[in-house]
């Protein structure tokens, strides 16, 4: 793996964009699990580079050009990953969250990776793991209330639990537990 922390502080705000996130599509679409595991240890540095730089456009235009670009990436992999890249992300995802964007942004981006992934969650098995991940990291830490929690129990636990996996069940429990506090 690159070592993505030093080259990002001699990196501007445009050559990051320019030359970083085809580094992070790359990563993405590998098959190792390593890989993609290190990408997810890596990617709040790119966060707090776009994030904290002064010559960044504007928040707004930051979030905008993260929307577009790292949260479909997340979510790619969350969805096409076993277990331990799918935790690493929930993870990352939650750090990013927690320390680079404000609450409300925070909130709705990661809901919105909640619904991409519940959408593809009848054709891909792991998008089913990787939304209860989700659903209990951020229900657990108070980013996801009363409102997220209703929309994805009466949306998606009965089609979650209908054929469900062994490995689905397994998380269905702390899921439930995390939307219960």
């Amino acid at each position: 793996m690159i070592d993505l922390e030093n080259i990002l502080k001699v990196l501007t705000f445009k050559e990051t964009v320019a030359f970083i996130f085809p580094v992070l599509d790359i990563y993405a679409a590998e098959e190792e699990d390593q890989l993609k595991i290190e990408l997810f240890k890596k990617l709040p540095f790119v966060f707090k580079k776009l994030m904290k730089s002064p010559a960044r456009p504007s928040d707004q235009d930051a979030l905008d050009l993260l929307t577009v670009n790292i949260f479909p990436l997340i979510s790619q992999i969350l969805m096409t990953s076993d277990d331990q890249v799918q935790e690493e992300g929930v993870i990352a995802l939650h750090t990013i969250s927690e320390e680079y964007l404000p609450r409300d942004e925070a909130i709705f981006l990661a809901f919105n990776v909640v619904q991409l992934l519940t959408k593809k969650a009848d054709q891909i098995e792991n998008a089913k793991t990787a939304v209860l991940m989700l659903i209990e990291k951020f229900a657990d830490t108070g980013y996801f209330g009363k409102k997220e929690c209703m929309v994805f129990l009466n949306s998606n636990f009965v089609s979650f639990m209908e054929n469900a996996l062994f490995k689905i069940k397994k998380r269905m429990l702390p899921c439930l537990l995390a939307l219960s506090k």
